[in-house]
């Protein structure tokens, strides 16, 4: 018996492998496109159970998938919750949970609070659902065990009284936001998701098992989904179909669900829906670009938008629809994303990434044991296997399908790279988790869930963080944007007061990257002068107060242990100039300003402690993950010797900042800064500074 593998990676070349049952694979030739018996899911639920049969170590991790999967079947339902109120006294959040904007908007306007509560619920009901389903019909596809077909079936009832999939209210996490006059504000991630979770189940099950009304019943929930967003979008009711904003996530992920249900249930069937869910998404990636960045960060990128676009992908490729699968954006999404793991645990993180945390490897497996799987790219399956290793499992239906994977096919990512669309350079010395790492942070005009960062450097040295940036907290915090968004959190320019300079394209020039180190210029001077900021989410322009910077241009270079940043700014009216150097560490330092113009600071070597998992209401570990917990985690913090030089006189000194860098949910943990400010308002001014540290000379 076969079974078929269908990458379509630019670095697998073939389009397909024909596993054999030993494991070996065939390369067919290019062009071909056969389809296995019951599709891509099911074929790779029967080979990951034939390399348990061959393979003691492969056959404990399937166990203790099932095993999950027996848990599943003892727990509640996932349901759907009708009140606020019912939301707050299902606290294992069975019924999804309640997003903590509610809060703050249940103090002014109690009924909007609700019905956010439950459009946001439906997102968290729609996740289970996808985590649950595919592993209970993987499961009894594997045993024939009763309980699960049962659960199956159980479930898929309850799913049919959600219409639709996503109800009104996601736009309200704003308080002051309404509704439009018909209290409809269109098709959002439930919608995407929960489409999905319904297919993959549906062709993972044997046929025949599930009762002939139940599936006929499910068909009909997505026709009925799938005319819903053809409608949403013919009609323009979503806020991102109005705009036209293709790059984010929120475009994608119900875009994407559209392909997947109408590609199963049949070209014929929805063919302009069909058509539409193709033109969207080939839209999204043309726009995004062949270097395969996002323009949300790699946290939204890896979470929503590429799992969804290669879910589609998947779907149209069985439907003999390559139109997708070929793009460049998904043959190269794997190099771009094995590149934002930096050395030391850490994770570039220049938008919205409130996961991207050192150390939460445990919080990004889940979807990147996804995204290698439905990639089959060497890159990402190195990743998973070498990055995020032996130490914990996702015990899900990728989790399952990943043990199919044969040994030898992950290969070593580049260390190095630039990307136009996430408008960065990424650099390290070697894949050890103890190498050096930087990256360098320019601008693009689609930058999306982005911060005031234009020109914002990150510099790990020997595994240890020396420059970091603010990190992210969680939507709900009230000084989200004045502590962690604006320049404030990060290692760039500030003029006199203003903290929000527009966030605006910032040209990214590299004049050497390689093995040695790397040469960056930043042009980042243009959000700083006259224009409009415009609200990520699409609200109107808002006028900004006068910015007179001409230009501020920012040169890089460095190699694996000294970093040299030079800045030039040049302004139209005088003002004081403010840079910042946040450092990895708690450590106080000692600066001795040599001059009105020179000064040097030593930060020593130190550590800093903190619990081993922060978990909520006493969990120890994740839902779904194998994985066991530190009782403490301790960050070694490195040895720093700074200098800065100017042309003109300037104040060194130091002071505390936030950052949700270190610790997943520690969200304001304080770390040194080093600040230097001109002393007196100026019109042109250079600064040098000089970063130094070397972990074997400590």
């Amino acid at each position: 018996m076969k079974h078929t593998l269908i990458p379509f990676s630019k670095s697998a070349r073939a389009l397909l492998f024909t596993l054999t049952a030993c494991g070996a694979p065939t390369v067919l030739a290019a062009g071909e496109t056969p389809v296995a018996a019951g599709g891509f899911y099911a074929e790779a639920v029967d080979h990951a159970a034939q390399m348990a049969q061959a393979d003691p170590s492969v056959q404990a991790r399937l166990d203790a998938i099932l095993a999950e999967a027996d848990s599943i079947c003892g727990l509640p339902l996932v349901k759907r919750a009708y009140s606020l109120q019912e939301l707050r006294e299902n606290t294992d959040e069975r019924c999804g949970g309640i997003d903590a904007r509610t809060f703050v908007t249940e103090k002014i306007y109690p009924r909007k609070a609700e019905i956010f509560a439950l459009s946001m619920a439906d997102t968290g009901t729609a996740a289970k659902i996808a985590r649950e389903l595919p592993l209970l019909a993987a499961a009894y596809r594997l045993t024939g065990k009763a309980e699960y077909a049962e659960r199956v079936e159980a479930q898929l009832r309850e799913v049919l009284t959600w219409q639709p999939l996503q109800r009104p209210g996601w736009t309200l996490h704003v308080p002051e936001n309404d509704l439009p006059p018909s209290g409809y504000d269109g098709v959002w991630l439930s919608t995407g998701l929960g489409l999905v979770a319904l297919v993959q189940t549906l062709q993972i099950m044997p046929e025949g098992v599930l009762p002939e009304d139940l599936t006929a019943a499910v068909k009909e929930q997505l026709g009925s989904e799938v005319e819903r967003i053809r409608n949403d979008w013919e009609k323009h009711i979503p806020w991102f179909v109005r705009s036209h904003n293709v790059v984010t996530n929120q475009w994608i992920v119900p875009s994407g669900g559209l392909v997947v249900a109408a590609a199963y249930l049949g070209r014929e069937a929805h063919p302009e829906a069909y058509d539409l869910g193709i033109a969207n998404l080939t839209q999204s990636m043309n726009e995004m670009g062949e270097d395969g960045s996002a323009a949300e960060g790699a946290v939204y990128a890896s979470h929503w938008t590429a799992p969804l676009l290669y879910l589609a992908a998947r779907a149209t490729l069985e439907a003999g629809d390559d139109s997708l699968s070929s793009s460049s954006f998904l043959q190269n999404f794997p190099i771009w994303l094995s590149g934002s793991y930096q050395p030391g645990g850490h994770i570039i993180n220049c938008f919205d990434g409130f996961t991207a945390n050192r150390g939460s490897n445990v919080l990004q497996v889940e979807d990147i044991t996804q995204l290698a799987v439905l990639s089959q790219d060497p890159s990402l399956i190195w990743v998973l296997r070498n990055i995020f290793g032996p130490k914990m499992q996702v015990l899900n239906a990728y989790g399952l399908m990943a043990l199919g994977i044969p040994e030898g096919a992950g290969r070593e990512p580049p260390l190095y790279g630039v990307y136009e669309r996430a408008a960065w350079a990424v650099w390290r010395d070697s894949w050890r988790e103890d190498a050096s790492g930087v990256w360098v942070r320019g601008g693009h005009k689609t930058d999306f869930h982005d911060h005031n960062d234009r020109g914002h450097v990150n510099f790990i040295v020997d595994g240890k963080a020396v420059l970091i940036e603010a990190g992210t907290p969680g939507y709900d915090q009230a000084d989200k944007a004045s502590n962690f968004n604006s320049v404030k959190g990060h290692n760039v320019l500030q003029i006199d007061d203003e903290l929000f300079p527009r966030r605006q394209p910032a040209a990214l020039t590299v004049n050497r990257l390689d093995a040695e180190g790397g040469d960056v210029t930043v042009d980042a001077g243009a959000g700083y002068r006259d224009g409009v900021t415009e609200w990520s989410y699409g609200a109107s322009p808002v006028p900004d107060k006068r910015l007179n910077t001409v230009q501020w241009q920012r040169h890089v270079v460095w190699d694996a242990h000294e970093m040299v940043v030079t800045d030039r700014v040049v302004l139209e009216t005088p003002g004081k100039l403010t840079f910042r150097w946040h450092l990895g560490s708690e450590q106080p330092l000692a600066i001795d300003e040599e001059s009105e113009t020179d000064a040097s600071a030593h930060l020593p070597a130190g550590s800093m402690t903190f619990r081993g998992w922060n978990g909520r209401k006493g969990e120890s570990t994740l839902e779904g993950i194998a994985w066991t917990a530190p009782d403490k985690d301790i960050v070694p913090t490195p040895e720093v010797d700074l200098e800065v030089g100017a042309d003109q006189p300037i104040r060194v000194y130091q002071e505390k900042n936030f950052d949700h860098t270190f610790k997943f949910r520690v969200i304001r943990h304080e770390h040194t800064t080093l600040v230097v400010q001109t002393r007196e308002a100026v019109t042109e001014f250079e600064l040098t500074t000089v970063i130094r540290s070397d972990a074997q000379e400590q």
